[in-house]
Order: structure tokens, then sequence, then C-alpha cells
């Protein structure tokens, strides 16, 4: 009786996960809006694309005892290539403000590698790192993809990326140029 129970249990919950996980699946896209991002020096902030420059964003904090704590932006829009609506503090626990900044601020990573956004209006996502390569999808302007390793050849760099689409994974190459970090 305790094996059946036990047995049971694992199924039913074996099969919640499964449903879970596919559930999920069907509706993954890599983010293009609302998601995370950072910046490595203290940035311009308008209240309209090419307006009057209203103040600086804060690249960090520090607090009383010295621990620095970088400033987290939020992406909620991209309105062309070279600008992005954003959600910000100026101050370590303060009321959000929203504005413009300049993409060219944007970093996708603070200390390490994991994402990268598009900077290209429509990146190439290929399956190999030659210009013969085979467009697998083309990926739109300001979306996130999970970097999964980096490769050079020549004087070139390469970066291998996952990218989500209708609860569906592409992986293959994108360019230097093409991404920001």
């Amino acid at each position: 009786m305790k094996k059946s129970l036990i047995l049971l249990f694992a199924v039913i919950l074996s099969f919640t996960v499964f449903q879970i996980e596919g559930s999920a699946a069907k509706t993954k896209n890599s983010p293009r809006k609302n998601y995370t991002i950072f910046i490595n020096q203290p940035t311009p902030y308008y209240l309209k694309t090419n307006g009057k420059k209203l103040g600086a964003i804060p690249d960090g904090f520090t607090n009383k005892k010295g621990v620095y704590t970088p400033n987290v932006l939020k992406v909620t829009c991209y309105v062309n290539t070279k600008w992005a609506k954003v959600h910000f503090s100026k101050t370590l626990n303060g009321k959000k403000s929203t504005a413009y900044i300049p993409t060219k601020y944007i970093r996708a990573n603070t200390f390490s590698l994991d994402y990268g956004i598009t900077k290209s209006t429509k990146t190439a996502l290929k399956t190999g790192i030659t210009t013969k390569s085979k467009t697998i999808k083309t990926i739109p302007h300001g979306t996130r993809v999970s970097i999964m390793k980096v490769r050079t050849q020549g004087m070139k760099t390469f970066y291998y990326v996952t990218y989500y689409k209708n609860g569906k994974s592409y992986k293959g190459y994108i360019t230097e140029k093409s991404i920001q970090l």
C-alpha cells in the first residue's frame, strides 16, 4: 500500500512538472521589453527622444558600509535603434522614474556574459560563422538573447546564442557588431 501511494505520488508529480514545463515552453519568447539592463557610466536621460536632457542616471550606488550596488534599469520598450524607454531609480532605494535614454549606454550584463541585446534592426541568426552560413532566423532589434559561448576567427568575434520564439528555441551565431553586451 505504501509503495503504491509513493508510486502514485511520483506519477502525479512528474505529470504536473511535465505540464508546467510544456506550457511554459509554448509561450516563451526572448524578451524585447520589460527586462533588466545595466549601465556602466552615469547616463543622460530625457523626457522624450531628442528632447532636453533632464539629468544623469547614476550607474550604481555605494551604501554607508562602502558596498557598491549597480543601478538596475528596466527597458519598457525600444523606440528605435537609438532610443529606449526605461524605468530607473536615482537613489539606492528610491522612487522609480520613467525616461528615455540613448541605447549606446545600455549593457545586458554587469560582471558576466550571460545575455546580449540585439542592436541591428534585423539580426541574422546563422548556422555557422561564415558569410555563406544559412540564416536560421532573423531576430528583431532590442531582443535579449542568451549567450552560450564566444568564438573568434581571425579578427572577428561571434556569439553562439539561444533565441526563443513561440516556445521554440533557436541556436546559432550572431556577429559581434549586432549585439550589445
